[in-house]
């Protein structure tokens, strides 16, 4: 299935990969690099804005726009994400946006994103009229963590209910958590299990 990013458009029946390949930054469920998805046939343009990456590099939580987590919310996702990579190779990144302003295409050169295993969740509701969490997942990923993983933790954590009721830097955290123990715990999963975390 095919989605589109900030300002990236997709087929109508967009993938979150195709997104992530091919358009700006809004990545998967609707946001999948710059586009998003307040419905299958609307279109946002494409972004590329290398302006709002950080200056050094390396940086694994960016925040654009407005920003949902604090400084120390930002280093416990950082460490997270740390933890993943160090124990399994998976690059899992983290983008928080506000469409129109995030850095869209500009993020894959900056994640080296033409190779490797990684992850990207994109967070933005475009403004309450989308799930909260979007992900852009590479090829090689799909016998670890298949496409349908992704589509149930965008579901159950990135829906508006949930939102609503946890808030938004819980459900990102919730997200995480989950992949952590998919790949760490699990090694190989389709669900993100029950309970608030996950498989907790």
């Amino acid at each position: 299935m095919t989605t589109s990013v900030h300002g990236l458009s997709t087929p109508s029946n967009p993938s979150r990969r195709h997104i992530l390949k091919s358009a700006p930054l809004v990545v998967t469920s609707s946001l999948a690099w710059g586009v998003a998805s307040k419905s299958a046939s609307a279109r946002l343009e494409p972004v590329e804005r290398p302006d709002l990456l950080p200056t050094s590099p390396g940086q694994k939580v960016i925040a654009a726009g407005v920003p949902i987590l604090t400084s120390g919310q930002q280093k416990r996702a950082t460490s997270i994400i740390d933890r993943i990579e160090s124990k399994t190779g998976i690059r899992i990144r983290l983008l928080t946006q506000n469409y129109p302003v995030t850095p869209g295409l500009a993020i894959k050169d900056y994640w080296n994103l033409d190779k490797g295993n990684y992850v990207v969740m994109v967070v933005d509701d475009f403004g309450g009229k989308s799930n909260l969490l979007n992900f852009n997942v590479s090829d090689d990923l799909e016998l670890t963590m298949p496409s349908i993983y992704f589509s149930r933790v965008a579901g159950k954590f990135g829906n508006l209910f949930y939102v609503k009721n946890s808030g938004k830097d819980q459900a990102i955290f919730d997200a995480l958590e989950s992949m952590e123990v998919c790949l760490i715990e699990e090694g190989f999963c389709k669900d993100p299990g029950t309970g608030q975390g996950g498989f907790k």
